[in-house]
């Protein structure tokens, strides 16, 4: 953008410099040299810039500066993308690794192009080039720019006369760059310069392809020429990156032969702007398509160029192709025939997929023997290449394994036998369950065909084995509640009792008569029951019971419950006479002969010897006394328990018994007086005043402040209750309490408040040593304060502390940590209630 203006005003003398150079390249150009080179020779730039030439040239200057392709000028690209468009790829698609790049990015007035010459083949004669081509546009900081000075990009191809070959110009204006002509804006921010003129806009055009048909110049000289040229004013570029291929003559007629049921793919030439066909009005290049006739595309290209091509498709009919049978079933093993036709009948070839268990995979009729299930697929084949195709499954099926298992069973018993392994059985008894009921006198056998769902069947025999009758027999018992019975059993070899006993004899006690079942099997697995039964007698209830008597006295002992008695001292009463201490059994027999023992214990003990705790108390207390040495306990208050409580002094008595054996104790209770505490009456006074308690009642004081003199000093800051405890020389005490009402203390005069007495410091150091940890502000008056504003700030302008409390504090921490030493500018402001106001700036010094 820079120096365009000036640009301008040179313009008058370099347009006229501009038509006398067009005008000479125009006449030098019309009657190029013939050069015959290779047909389509390196259009794609694969061998660099091998068969092509080159110039760039400064039209202002008409100084020519490169006769030949030459790099920054012109340039092979790779695999990329453009460094001013970043979605542009610097490689044709499709079109092999490498383009050719023509122009440069940079402000100038010059032109570069490349150029060709080169015979027109029969073989190839449609030259088909793609381009990308990038425009800095003409923004809005340029003046209007006429056609004759606008940047632009020109393709020309010409015959060996030097004449322009119609379909084969083009040239775009960069004011021309319009959607409608495939180009898009894009802008671009320029690294080197500043806003806004770092945005710089341009146009650009991605890769399109373009064909030129030579057909009419076959066997003569060609000259293809690409031009990049920038504006006459020297700010607006031009550049483009090149590929090309040849492509074989355009068919006037191409005949096409398809099946029915198919389609084919008709591709009209490549490389032009529209395309439109007939019949159907498709506008895409390529069409597809499965019905007969004639379709006709008309290809338009630039300049209006329109090529013509016609395509004469016919569709022949498929074969109609029937397999036989479509469905078959076979068992593993066997084998099936398989047989196809087709209609027409003639001319068709068959071939069968796919080839296991085939022993032939072309003709009819084939034979199959899978061993598996399998679809086959015959495919027919006519003259025409036609192709139709049937199937066939051929199913088959496994081998059942027909499987059951003999059996033995006992005389009179019947076996149920069960087959398994396929879908369907038939026995030789008639029946067609899986499971049958059979209950034969004597050893038999069973036969059973198993045949499953592919219809292929397997044969089993059972063999039912008739065991012979067992014969058991047990013994039976008697006895007395709490004996053991044995019961033995006999006439087999596995014995199982309800008790969970194997063996042939078990052991059982029950507490009352009861029955036993034993199952008894042998070596057949033949079983039999037997059932014993156990009788039990009642056991005699022998009762008899204890006695604890004194020295010199005896007890007499009875037993009950039986009819004859025997003790462990030899007597054979129902009862005895004893007199020392010891244990004492009996056996009671009933009239069944069943006998029980009961024992019991005679204690002979001495009179007890009693005692009673005696118990001193306080006035209002209870006090506790308590007698041992007995068993039993009976006071003159009427309690039983070994303790008592009471609180009237006195003494009392308490009757200790062990048994029949008593004896009796005292005890007595003391009861001390208790102290009168006062602890004065209630008193008022001014926050901050001191007052003396007193308190009087004799004996030891003590005050809930800690203090044991009988007057204290208090200074509480608001009304407080203080209690005393006082305490005689028995132990004894009582509590008073008094009241100490705190007044507060009338308002401060604000009026003699002085804001320069208002002091904050300027250093400390919140090292944990106890000593100036945080900095607040100092003054005799803070209740006269009205409003107040703290903020503290680090050399980096951050607040790192604020307040609006007078008794506020900082400690020198921000966001949680301790900051490091440094100088802290603060900002304090405040006004008293007075109406002074303060409003002072300064340092503070955070020291470690």
């Amino acid at each position: 953008m820079i120096g365009e203006i000036n640009d301008h005003m040179k313009s008058n003398v370099f347009f006229l410099l501009v038509w006398i150079f067009f005008s000479l390249s125009a006449r030098a150009q019309k009657n190029p040299p013939i050069v015959s080179i290779a047909s389509c020779n390196n259009f794609d730039f694969e061998s660099g810039y091998s068969g092509w030439s080159g110039q760039a040239w400064n039209f202002v200057t008409s100084t020519t500066f490169v006769v030949t392709p030459t790099p920054p000028y012109h340039k092979l690209t790779g695999a990329g993308f453009d460094n001013i468009i970043a979605p542009l790829s610097t490689l044709a698609p499709a079109g092999g690794t490498q383009s050719a790049l023509i122009g440069l990015p940079n402000p100038g007035s010059q032109e570069y192009w490349i150029n060709q010459t080169f015979l027109v083949s029969a073989a190839d004669p449609v030259y088909v080039y793609q381009d990308a081509v990038v425009f800095k546009d003409l923004d809005q900081f340029s003046p209007p720019h006429s056609p004759a000075q606008q940047n632009y990009f020109e393709v020309m191809f010409t015959d060996q006369n030097g004449d322009t070959i119609p379909c084969g110009y083009s040239k775009v204006l960069v004011s021309q760059a319009t959607a409608a002509n495939g180009f898009q804006p894009y802008i671009y921010t320029d690294p080197n310069q500043s806003p806004p003129n770092n945005l710089i806009p341009h146009l650009y055009k991605d890769w399109t392809s373009t064909a030129v048909d030579l057909t009419a110049y076959i066997g003569t000289n060609v000259t293809v020429k690409f031009k990049a040229h920038s504006c006459a004013l020297g700010d607006h570029y031009t550049y483009a990156y090149i590929d090309g291929h040849c492509e074989p003559a355009i068919s006037n007629n191409t005949s096409v032969t398809i099946c029915q049921g198919t389609t084919t793919t008709l591709n009209g030439p490549p490389g032009f702007n529209t395309y439109s066909w007939l019949p159907g009005g498709q506008t895409t290049q390529n069409i597809q398509t499965g019905n007969a006739g004639s379709y006709t595309v008309t290809a338009t290209g630039q300049s209006a160029c329109i090529q013509v091509q016609t395509f004469s498709v016919t569709v022949n009919p498929q074969p109609a192709v029937f397999a036989n049978p479509t469905n078959v079933n076979i068992c593993v093993g066997n084998s099936t025939t398989l047989t196809a036709s087709a209609t027409p009948s003639t001319g068709v070839l068959f071939s069968w997929a796919p080839s296991t268990g085939l022993n032939s995979t072309t003709g009819t009729p084939v034979v199959a023997a899978p061993t598996t299930s399998a679809t086959y697929t015959v495919i027919g084949t006519d003259a025409n290449g036609c192709t139709n195709f049937s199937t066939v499954a051929v199913n088959v099926g496994q081998l059942p394994v027909a499987v059951v298992a003999d059996q033995t069973i006992c005389g009179g018993q019947t076996a149920t036998i069960t087959a398994s392994g396929g879908s369907s059985y038939l026995w030789n008894t008639g029946q067609t369950m899986a499971s049958i009921s059979v209950n034969p006198t004597s050893t038999s056998s069973y036969t059973v065909v198993v045949t499953n769902p592919a219809g292929c069947a397997d044969t089993a025999i059972v063999n039912i084995v008739v065991a012979p009758l067992l014969v058991v027999s047990v013994s039976n018992a008697t006895i007395c509640a709490g004996q053991t019975a044995t019961l033995s059993a006999s006439g087999g070899v596995n014995y199982s009792w309800n008790t969970g006993a194997t063996t042939s004899s078990v052991q059982v006690n029950p507490a009352f008569s009861n029955s036993y079942t034993v199952t008894v099997s042998n070596a057949s697995g033949c079983s039999g029951i037997a059932i014993a039964t156990v009788s039990v007698s009642p056991a005699p209830v022998v009762s008899v019971a204890g006695a604890t008597i004194c020295s010199g006295q005896s007890a007499t002992l009875t037993a009950s419950g039986g009819t004859n008695y025997s003790w462990n001292t030899g007597q054979t009463t129902a009862f005895i006479i004893v007199s020392t201490t010891s244990s004492y059994s009996v056996t009671a027999t009933n009239a069944n002969g069943c006998t029980a023992t009961a024992t019991v214990s005679v204690l002979v003990v001495p009179p007890p010897v009693p005692s009673v705790s005696n118990a001193t108390i306080c006035a209002g207390q209870t006090g506790t006394l308590t007698a041992m040495g007995g068993a039993t306990y009976s006071w003159n208050t009427g309690a039983t328990t070994n303790s008592i409580s009471v609180s009237s002094a006195g003494n009392y008595s308490v009757i200790v018994s062990i048994g029949s054996c008593s004896a009796s104790a005292t005890g007595s209770l003391s009861v001390n007086p208790r102290p009168t505490a006062n602890a004065g009456t209630d008193i008022t006074i001014t926050a901050g005043q001191t007052t003396t308690l007193t308190a009087s009642g004799g004996g030891n004081y003590m005050w809930d402040t800690g203090n044991s003199n009988a007057a204290i000093n208090v200074s509480p800051g608001s009304t407080t209750l203080y209690c005393v405890v006082i305490t005689n020389l028995s132990g004894c005490s009582d509590t008073s309490c008094v009241t100490v009402f705190v007044e507060p203390v009338p308002p401060v005069d604000c009026s003699a408040a002085d804001k320069e007495k208002l002091f904050l410091p300027t250093a400390f150091s919140p090292n944990a040593d106890g000593e100036n940890e945080v900095i607040k502000i100092f003054f005799g008056y803070m209740e006269c304060i009205k409003t107040f504003r703290l903020e503290i700030y680090n050399r980096w302008g951050e607040m790192v502390f604020e307040a609006e409390d007078p008794v506020a504090v900082w400690d020198g921490s921000y966001k949680g940590k301790i900051e490091n030493t440094a100088v802290f500018a603060y900002h304090l402001k405040a006004e008293l209630l007075n109406g002074e106001e303060l409003d002072k700036k300064g340092n503070i010094s955070l020291l470690k």
